[in-house]
């Protein structure tokens, strides 16, 4: 199972990043402070208050996504492991630790985040670090200075999800506490020098899916932009996947501060993730610690870091990773605009990732077909089965994409005037396009390719 593919990113991004990533925000935002239920502004003392002045088990789940204090600095360590229940019992594996230190408002973070990625059984390096104004990326070898113009990217990304779009003042915080069932809480001795409370329940995937369906839906009302989305199915999807999981984690008793969170995960995984031969069964351990919080720390440039661009293969895979860490090292926002800004961006990159290549064969001369569809539309499916069958028959590029990306797409497209679904359009050698509109059969559209010169 492919750990970093759009769809798992969605389902696993949205829970692991928003309850718990975010635990190392500054501050909140005031559109948040404003919408913030008040059960999670300030809670009431609870009934499940143990002994020993540990927290209530709501107050400690509620701190791991709103510590009582800014977090300034620690020592990250995040690590994800994945393993197949039956079939072949394969497994994938993800690590991320280094320190980080927040700077003043504008500015990026100080960090030196390394990671390691084990895939299919296959491993991989990575480095991401920055000093606030200087950003620098490795893969697996030495580490290259990343260009001004891409640490200049990383601060308008994270300026963009912490402005938030029209709707991002009505965003009312969800309360991590009610996608809990059965917490319990307990004295959970010292960690570091710091008292910290246990806490331990099971997901309500149910709840959890709720919330984010209803912070998605509330996001996309009267944006002009393109909104973030979830996949078809997802309360379903998600359900099934959190069918058994459980989160154990520790709290400072007294700053509300995490140390220790581990998320276990048993349940049944999309079938969009899996790959040939592979079982839909898996078991997923999430652990994340952090140490030495608030101890002054100072973040330094990588040694010998080369001047030299990143291979162009890598270049885009290390700008990407640099803009994670920087969003992971200094949240721009509250909980629910950084989880919906990161969807966005995501989607986004995804949803480009078509144009681009489209546009790449248009410039080396070679002939394109882009199929525009709708979902559920009728036409679109024996549509779509015609537009298949062209790939083994033409010498044709052949895309397709949702026909709400025609305004991502370059003029030689746009000019086509595709304004519905089913659309093909067919560009020749020399960029003059075609359209056909409606449903054509397999051996009409194979013809109007061959044709097109």
């Amino acid at each position: 199972m492919a750990v970093p593919r759009p769809l798992l990113l969605v389902l696993l991004g949205t829970i692991l990043l928003a309850a718990t990533f975010f635990a190392t925000r500054n501050s909140e935002t005031g559109s948040e402070k404003a919408s913030k239920p008040a059960a999670v502004q300030a809670p009431a003392p609870s009934p499940q208050t143990p002994k020993d002045n540990a927290l209530s088990a709501q107050d400690a789940v509620r701190a791991l996504v709103a510590p009582g204090r800014p977090i300034k600095s620690g020592q990250l360590s995040i690590r994800f492991t994945s393993r197949e229940l039956g079939g072949r019992h394969e497994r994938d594996a993800a690590t991320l630790s280094g320190p980080f230190s927040r700077a003043p408002a504008g500015n990026l973070a100080s960090f030196d985040f390394r990671t390691s990625l084990l895939e299919d059984g296959k491993r991989s390096t990575r480095r991401a670090a920055s000093t606030g104004d200087r950003g620098f990326a490795a893969a697996g070898g030495r580490s290259h200075e990343l260009p001004l113009r891409s640490v200049r990217n990383a601060k308008s990304a994270l300026a963009a999800i912490g402005k938030g779009g029209p709707q991002a003042a009505k965003l009312a915080a969800p309360d991590p506490a009610a996608w809990m069932k059965g917490l319990e809480a307990e004295d959970g001795g010292m960690i570091g020098g710091v008292a910290t409370t246990h806490v331990s329940g099971k997901i309500d995937s149910q709840r959890l899916a709720a919330d984010v369906k209803r912070l998605v839906a509330g996001a996309a009302q009267g944006s002009s932009r393109r909104p973030a989305a979830l996949p078809r199915g997802f309360a379903r999807k998600l359900d099934r996947a959190l069918k058994q999981a459980r989160l154990d984690a520790y709290v400072g008793t007294q700053d509300r501060i995490f140390r220790r969170i581990r998320l276990t995960v048993t349940g049944v995984v999309p079938k969009e993730l899996l790959e040939r031969g592979e079982t839909p069964r898996w078991r997923s351990v999430l652990s994340i610690s952090m140490t030495g919080v608030n101890q002054s720390r100072t973040v330094s440039a990588p040694a010998n870091a080369s001047k030299s661009p990143l291979p162009r293969r890598e270049r885009r895979s290390g700008e990407a990773a640099f803009l994670v860490s920087a969003i992971l090292a200094d949240p721009p926002a509250g909980l629910a605009q950084t989880s919906l800004g990161f969807m966005r961006l995501a989607q986004l990159g995804e949803a480009n990732r078509t144009p681009r290549a489209v546009a790449r064969n248009i410039r080396a001369h070679r002939k394109v077909v882009v199929f525009f569809y709708q979902r559920k539309g009728i036409d679109d499916a024996i549509t779509a089965d015609a537009v298949a069958a062209l790939r083994p028959r033409t010498h044709a590029a052949v895309f397709a994409d949702s026909v709400d990306h025609v305004a991502a797409y370059g003029q030689v497209v746009q000019a086509a005037g595709v304004n519905r679904a089913p659309s093909i359009v067919v560009i020749g050698k020399q960029g003059r396009a075609r359209l056909i509109e409606g449903y054509v059969d397999s051996e009409t559209l194979a013809q109007e390719v061959i044709d097109t010169r």
